[in-house]
């Protein structure tokens, strides 16, 4: 296991032990001198999931990750694709960028890990693809930029590097 790993299961096992009182892991815990304080701020998405997956798999959480990892790789893929039709309405595209996803090396190296490598890459696509779709679509726009926000606000609870990508999409 990595180092990450190991931050993520201790984490977990905080939020676990002090039954999912984040409030109190904040008036306990945060120093705004400390950049280890933040950077344990900006995991909770994550850790949370870990900690879901060590109460309801005991030992076997690590399985429930890569599971998780797995859907969330999926969930990029498709989204992906939905995003490419949507913009080209071209079966070959679309075939082409099928096959482009799945033997991304880059995308297939981080589901192996207990890291929030492809979930993160799931969120910031869902972003983008309901971006792009609130810009097209006028009608539904509250709603898809609800979500945009919701999913926002959550990937800079998912990982540290989250508030430089969502800046960059909403440029």
């Amino acid at each position: 296991t990595s180092p990450d790993t190991i931050d993520y299961s201790n984490f977990a096992d905080y939020l676990i032990t002090h039954n999912f009182n984040y409030w109190k892991l904040f008036i306990n815990n945060f120093s705004a001198e400390s950049d280890s304080s933040h950077i344990l701020f900006m995991r909770f998405g994550f850790s949370t999931i870990v900690a879901f997956c060590k109460i309801i798999l005991n030992t076997h959480w690590l399985y429930g990750i890569l599971i998780f990892n797995l859907i969330m790789y999926l969930l990029t893929i498709y989204t992906i694709l939905l995003f490419v039709w949507n913009l080209t309405r071209d079966i070959f595209t679309l075939v082409f960028c099928s096959i482009i996803c799945f033997i991304s090396g880059e995308m297939l190296l981080w589901v192996n890990y207990i890291l929030t490598d492809t979930s993160f890459m799931s969120i910031v696509f869902l972003i983008l693809f309901l971006t792009t779709n609130a810009l097209i679509d006028k009608a539904n726009s509250y709603n898809l930029n609800l979500s945009i926000f919701g999913l926002a606000i959550l990937s800079i609870f998912w990982r540290p590097t989250a508030i430089p990508v969502i800046i960059f999409i909403f440029i």
